[in-house]
């Protein structure tokens, strides 16, 4: 969105608009590891006026509202309406003064922080349900049934069929429609035979996915070097209708999900039924399948003889069927291998959690692409107004599990091939 225009809304105050000049900071967050968005508003009121005429209060509903604000504003734009909100919590850190500094005692102003947080968080169905059916229709029923219960409905719902045969019967017992779905149904669902996210995006709409049907869509954007520096690399193309868009910061972090989990490839056990009086059925924890084509840097020597050792860990009282997706969940980590921080121009309205963007950065040797360009997975982002600052800024975090070519030194042969093929 160009030079896009922010306002923050009190919906249950008909509408107030909170005044821009008491808004020092604000962003709006949100991760396909999470059930819900969340945000935070920080107002600066030295006198407390604003909070006193408005009386802010938990659970109170907000809405932020984005508009194209440029000189050069196509006349078509529209307008963007974030997620909606309300307001879990309101927090004055105090006034704190040094020695040379004087206050006046008696004031309820200050900078006031206010968390917010999809209304999902507060509203809920919590109505009991035994169910024995396919976990994507689970699902689907969860979020039908609380559109009637809970006071707010998902108008926008994309729930992929997963691959299991629902003989399995799931209890919902005196808990909350996001516990419920994360806790006894995404560790035992997958789709496409890849691990399975529910999550809510920034704009309020529910999605229970795999990696690899979200990394199937097509990028609505693409990220660029500074932009002097890629129309000076020529990889900005004035000809392409997408939207490019220059980094101002990045960070790369390769390899930190597999770190972390080389401890847990070899010697995890899964057991249906381990009285010693009965045979004992077992499944290794499966080695790492990607959800898109290529390689992980994944040498053989970790993922071999992992159905071996004594000293393996026993998880009693799973049916086979969920002991395989529990694995294939456990593994999921490695969809994020790759990992890519980038901070951009506000754009929530062309990438948000759960889409893809296409990223093009040059390589040493100007005849080859990087080895990081290519499709990428938003799994997180945080838009924001930075303090003292009239610009809005979109933060992703983006992900994939593999690189489409390998460096000339490695042999191929000698890694586990993490091709769909």
């Amino acid at each position: 969105m160009i030079e896009p225009v922010i306002g923050i809304y009190l919906v249950d105050e008909a509408g107030t608009q909170i005044p821009d000049n008491f808004i020092k900071s604000f962003k709006l967050y949100a991760s396909i590891f999470s059930s819900f968005p969340g945000a935070e508003i920080i107002l600066d009121d030295p006198e407390g006026k604003f909070l006193s005429s408005l009386a802010i209060k938990p659970g109170n509903q907000i809405a932020m509202i984005a508009g194209p604000g440029g000189t050069n504003t196509p006349a078509d734009s529209s307008i963007l309406y974030m997620t909606p909100l309300r307001i879990l919590g309101i927090h004055n850190p105090g006034v704190h003064t040094s020695e040379n500094e004087t206050t006046q005692l008696g004031s309820i102003g200050g900078d006031y922080r206010i968390q917010l947080a999809h209304p999902w968080a507060l509203q809920t169905d919590w109505t009991n349900h035994a169910y024995r059916e396919k976990s994507s229709d689970i699902v689907s029923k969860v979020i039908e049934t609380g559109n009637t219960n809970r006071g707010f409905k998902f108008t926008n719902v994309t729930i992929d069929p997963t691959d299991d045969t629902g003989s399995v019967t799931r209890y919902k017992i005196a808990e909350s429609e996001a516990r419920f779905i994360h806790q006894k149904i995404l560790p035992y669902s997958t789709a496409d035979h890849q691990a399975t996210y529910s999550f809510v995006d920034e704009l309020g709409a529910f999605h229970f996915r795999s990696f690899v049907e979200m990394y199937r869509q097509p990028p609505n954007l693409i990220i660029l070097p500074p932009l002097t520096d890629a129309v000076s690399l020529g990889l900005y193309d004035a000809s392409n209708p997408m939207i490019q868009l220059g980094i101002y910061d990045g960070a790369w972090w390769v390899g930190r999900k597999f770190i972390d989990q080389l401890s847990n490839f070899k010697k995890l056990l899964y057991v249906e039924n381990p009285h010693p009086s009965v045979g004992l059925s077992f499944v290794a924890k499966l080695p790492y399948q990607s959800a898109i084509e290529g390689y992980t840097l994944m040498k053989d020597e970790f993922i071999q003889g992992i159905t071996t050792g004594t000293d393996a860990a026993i998880f009693p009282f799973r049916t086979f069927d969920d002991i395989l997706r529990l694995n294939t969940n456990n593994n999921g980590v490695m969809n994020e291998y790759f990992e890519l921080s980038t901070t951009v121009d506000f754009a929530a309205d062309v990438a948000t959690v759960g889409t893809t963007v296409l990223v093009k950065l040059s390589g040493v040797d100007p005849t080859k692409g990087h080895w990081m360009n290519g499709k990428w997975l938003v799994v997180a982002s945080e838009h924001s107004q930075h303090e003292d600052q009239q610009r809005y800024y979109s933060k992703y975090l983006l992900a994939r599990p593999a690189i489409d070519n390998l460096p000339s030194s490695i042999d191929a042969s000698s890694l586990y091939n993490a091709s769909l093929a």
